[in-house]
């Protein structure tokens, strides 16, 4: 009990993903996982040169801090009732960034929440280049076919359905059938 009374409390930071000129693309609350003195992590946060696992939430996910921008302590950034942030003297929109988008190294935009509420803005990939870069020519010409992978996968080709009143009907003989059996 005394081991749990006094143990090391991890330091508490806000994780953000991204920092556009008016808006901060943030993940949540999270911990910071590291053997360094709480006071040394917070510093290395707040100056950008912390590496170590970052705990997302109260979830179990550790993720490395490389990811983030930007890893404030907690006490440094303030939310509002309208999900703006007040940080370094300013008040800044927000969007929320979902747990997909934690581990996406490019760029993100923002998109309305589609459930319209707070936070007013999401955040997403951005695969705007990826989208440039596409040449639709570069589509490999013919038709594909699906074939086993080795001999121990059985071929067959795909069986044409039956019209659903086949089916059906298939089912009311069946159906009849036992009703048969059953009287004799």
């Amino acid at each position: 009990m005394l081991k749990r009374l006094f143990r090391k409390q991890r330091p508490r930071c806000w994780i953000i993903k991204q920092v556009d000129p008016d808006l901060l693309h943030l993940c949540g609350q999270g911990t910071l996982e590291s053997d360094l003195k709480a006071d040394e992590a917070l510093t290395r946060a707040r100056e950008g040169r912390y590496r170590g696992g970052v705990r997302m939430g109260d979830t179990g996910l550790v993720l490395n801090g490389g990811l983030f921008e930007l890893l404030v302590p907690e006490h440094e950034l303030r939310l509002d009732a309208e999900y703006r942030a007040h940080w370094h003297g300013r008040w800044w929109e927000v969007a929320t960034v979902p747990q997909q988008c934690w581990t996406w190294t490019g760029r993100l935009v923002t998109r309305p929440n589609p459930l319209n509420a707070l936070p007013h803005r999401i955040s997403v990939e951005d695969v705007s280049e990826v989208s440039r870069r596409l040449d639709p020519r570069a589509a490999p010409p013919g038709q594909v076919e699906f074939r086993p992978v080795n001999e121990l996968e059985a071929h067959t080709r795909v069986q044409q359905r039956k019209p659903i009143d086949k089916l059906s009907q298939e089912a009311r003989r069946h159906g009849e059938r036992k009703a048969d059996r059953r009287k004799h």
